[in-house]
């Protein structure tokens, strides 16, 4: 065979060599980077429990600041914001620096440290029936805590959020524990654990139940991203019970280790919003009657199990029924 031609088929193979090995290296090299832009998203991803609350169709917000120094507590609520002011500070607890922002499920009770803070969102909606919920999200020694649960690395400057101008309002009291303000109830359940020394016992007393009432949940459905539930009333007893149907004047149990705790509504619906029960629903002696639920006012719940309390009252005075309830 010709020299040429030889030469020629050994650069063609050189040739074919080079631009494989170029193929791989491009190859591994857009693997990397997608690799590395997972793992960058992976540590900076914006934190699922808080809400996108920019994506809300709202007029504007308010925000509460708490603060808790293990003997007063000081809350700067300041005047409505612009959607612009809300979502800077929004957005300031999201963008956290280096490895800051990772999720941990390392947490204990015991890392707790003084002083904690909350930071809670509302959204507010003119002219509408509709109440949007917000978000709260609670930091203590480098942890800050969502409403869903989950636990994350990082260190925000939250003191710089309790500046106070004179068109705010603001709170300062003595307390000897933040189980007593639902601010904080973010921290009372972290990666899949109920924090028992934060929750408030619930003395379930048997004179305060409404005799012959019976509650069961019937139907779980959806309203505006939280549970609905219908619950069917039947009243076996002789005496007549009244009851309120509205969503705000239920009353949320949740059983831990076999003993009753009483939840608190979520700290980011105002409560301007409530009035006073009236107890003008009559469920007669030997009657049934059905009513609609929404968990909203309780935000986002872990799995777990539950008691549904119905506020009403007889002759005798004021009295409750309950319904189980389980979040799987």
């Amino acid at each position: 065979m010709c020299p040429e031609i030889v030469e020629a088929d050994k650069n063609k193979e050189r040739s074919v060599k080079k631009a494989a090995i170029s193929v791989c290296i491009a190859a591994l090299s857009l693997i990397c980077f997608a690799v590395l832009v997972i793992c960058i998203f992976a540590v900076y991803r914006r934190i699922p429990g808080l809400k996108r609350l920019d994506e809300l169709e709202v007029d504007y917000y308010t925000i509460a600041v708490t603060c808790y120094d293990g003997e007063k507590i000081r809350s700067v609520r300041p005047k409505s914001r612009s959607r612009e002011e809300s979502l800077e500070i929004l957005d300031s607890i999201q963008r956290f620096v280096s490895l800051r922002g990772r999720r941990v499920y390392n947490w204990n009770k015991d890392k707790i440290t003084y002083p904690i803070y909350a930071v809670t969102i509302m959204p507010m909606k003119f002219k509408s029936e509709v109440y949007i919920p917000g978000e709260t999200v609670v930091w203590s020694n480098g942890y800050l805590f969502t409403a869903s649960g989950e636990v994350y690395k990082c260190d925000p400057d939250f003191k710089s959020y309790l500046e106070a101008d004179e068109n705010d309002y603001v709170v300062e009291a003595e307390m000897d524990s933040i189980s007593k303000t639902r601010t904080f109830r973010p921290i009372w359940y972290a990666n899949s654990i109920w924090n028992k020394d934060m929750l408030v016992p619930f003395d379930l007393k048997e004179e305060e139940i409404a005799e012959g009432v019976k509650a069961e949940v019937v139907e779980i459905s959806e309203r505006a991203g939280f549970p609905l539930l219908t619950i069917k009333l039947k009243n076996t007893g002789d005496s007549t019970w009244y009851y309120e149907d509205n969503s705000l004047f239920v009353g949320m149990l949740v059983v831990v280790d076999g003993k009753l705790y009483r939840l608190v509504h979520d700290p980011s619906v105002d409560d301007d919003i409530r009035t006073i029960p009236g107890y003008d629903n009559p469920l007669p002696s030997g009657s049934k009657d059905s009513v609609e639920i929404s968990l909203g006012y309780f935000g986002t719940l872990p799995p777990g199990n539950y008691k549904i309390v119905i506020y009403g009252q007889d002759n005798e005075g004021y009295k409750y029924a309950l319904a189980d309830y389980k979040i799987s």
